[in-house]
């Protein structure tokens, strides 16, 4: 994933002082009042990492040593998992208490804000609902607020076992989703300048996108910029053609008649 497609991280911090808040929309860090809790070892963090996308739930220790060392792991494996997590709880200091040992593995014990995470699937929760109740300024800035949560590409250096691969994939998936709902709702505000800039960049780190490109067309179509728009449908027909040898798909193909006929609504829709 792109980074420059990422806020600035120096103005990301915890929000409540004295509370012990994990980071994984990014590289992943711990932040309480005193500062920043650093994990050095590379398994230490795999461990962490694994723990926190299962908030509140039990991790399996044979999930964590078949993580750690996918194919073949050494015979002392159980017990030096009990040695990550001890020196894990030594690093969380006065908050070793929210790792906690059950009777098959352990759990991390986290709030409702204890994670990044939580939070921007709070936020987009509430978009969701903003939206479906017409409540579109409402819905921009729940998005806004959730995408600002995000320092870089998810759980970036930790290293990829497979569960933390494809958690990070969803998670990186979910932000996509979200920029394009916010484009969306933007759209439909009347707000085309605003967007242009975000989508030139999303529709190249996603070229294949179709509904990303969709958007470029419409916001350059209400932006007096028609031919920039359909030179957008031709770039992604050559490359999907070279790629996949694939055609556009038919709401692609329906908005690229319109803009050619002058005839696309508000919305971006073709007119009938």
């Amino acid at each position: 994933m792109n980074h420059a497609m990422f806020p600035d991280p120096s103005s990301r911090r915890p929000n409540t002082l004295g509370a012990l808040r994990f980071g994984v929309l990014g590289t992943l860090a711990i932040w309480w009042e005193e500062g920043c809790i650093e994990i050095a070892a590379a398994k230490h963090r795999t461990v962490l990492a694994i723990l926190l996308a299962n908030p509140n739930r039990t991790v399996n220790v044979g999930m964590l040593i078949d993580e750690l060392w996918p194919g073949l792991a050494p015979s002392t494996a159980r017990k030096t998992v009990q040695g990550y997590v001890w020196r894990l709880r030594r690093a969380l200091g006065p908050f070793a208490d929210r790792l906690v040992t059950t009777g098959s593995g352990y759990r991390m014990v986290l709030p409702a804000d204890g994670t990044d995470v939580l939070e921007f699937e709070r936020s987009v929760d509430t978009a969701r609902v903003a939206l479906h109740a017409g409540a579109s300024e409402r819905a921009v800035g729940e998005l806004t607020r959730a995408l600002d949560l995000w320092r870089g590409p998810a759980f970036d250096c930790v290293p990829r076992s497979p569960a933390i691969e494809a958690y990070a994939v969803r998670l990186d998936e979910a932000y996509v989703a979200a920029q394009e709902s916010l484009i969306a709702t933007r759209l439909s505000l009347g707000r085309p300048a605003e967007v242009v800039p975000d989508l030139v960049g999303l529709a190249a780190a996603h070229p294949h996108r179709e509904s990303l490109h969709r958007h470029l067309m419409t916001a350059l179509h209400r932006t007096g910029r028609r031919l920039d728009a359909l030179d957008v449908f031709r770039r992604l027909r050559f490359r999907l053609a070279a790629d996949y040898g694939l055609e556009p798909d038919r709401q692609t193909v329906e908005l690229h008649q319109a803009l050619l006929q002058d005839r696309v609504d508000v919305a971006g829709f073709p007119q009938r």
